[in-house]
């Protein structure tokens, strides 16, 4: 039994219990359940995808975003609270991308704010003298509707009051060679989304040593690995 019979089942119940507590006497339970399957399906097929970008910090993930959609949405630097709080960017085809602080590098604080929005375990240990606090609250930008001068961050308690995603990209730098036991660590958790790997930053390094990170990544965390340049719009398509 395929998933589309099981919903129209479902549904069959469901009308079948109306019916009964209605007391309806004249009504076909089967071609209702069609009805209510087909609407389902358009809702399923008119909804917008939903794409979270995540992966280890000042890896370019807010420069992918630009490159991919061929505007400038995600706008890199332009407050402190940008790489420490989830950026919301919303299209005007109805899809959203939601544009996290990563996990690793020099701003290892902000790595439980990444964590609370993907409903990860938060890290309570201490990090090179920073202590990670537990996220309560996520820190959250309207990327479309914010001002940096008068707004703050939004904060939404946990990562459930998001649209769940559909797709996750999670973002390496090829520059970096070896990741982190950490970094690796972190992308485990992160892959029971399955998410695509894009490895970003291709045109900055040497055949040699992009072909060994390549193969390190491979190895530790996906075959299936995307190479692209932000910068240069190498391997990107212009959304």
């Amino acid at each position: 039994m395929n998933n589309q019979e099981n919903l129209r089942n479902q549904f069959e119940r469901i009308i079948s219990k109306l019916v009964e507590k209605l007391n309806l006497t004249e009504c076909d339970v089967a071609e209702l359940a069609n009805i209510a399957l087909l609407q389902s399906n358009a809702f399923l097929r008119a909804r917008s995808p939903c794409i979270a970008v995540t992966g280890i910090t000042h890896t370019g993930k807010s420069s992918l975003i630009n490159a991919i959609f061929g505007e400038k949405k995600s706008e890199e630097g332009l407050t402190a609270d940008t790489t420490s709080a989830v950026v919301k960017i919303k299209f005007k085809s109805g899809m959203e991308i939601y544009d996290t602080p990563g996990a690793g590098g020099a701003e290892v604080r902000w790595e439980n704010i990444t964590r609370a929005y993907l409903g990860l375990k938060q890290l309570d240990k201490d990090l090179d003298d920073r202590l990670l606090l537990p996220v309560s609250r996520i820190p959250t930008i309207d990327a479309d509707n914010y001002n940096p001068r008068t707004d703050s961050p939004k904060a939404l308690k946990t990562h459930e009051e998001f649209e769940k995603p559909d797709v996750f990209l999670f973002v390496v730098d090829i520059k970096s060679g070896t990741l982190k036991r950490d970094d690796i660590k972190f992308f485990r958790e992160v892959a029971i989304g399955k998410p695509v790997v894009v490895v970003n930053k291709i045109d900055e390094s040497d055949s040699n040593t992009r072909q060994a990170s390549l193969d390190f990544i491979k190895r530790h965390l996906s075959q299936q690995a995307v190479t692209v340049s932000a910068k240069t719009g190498f391997n990107i398509k212009s959304y």
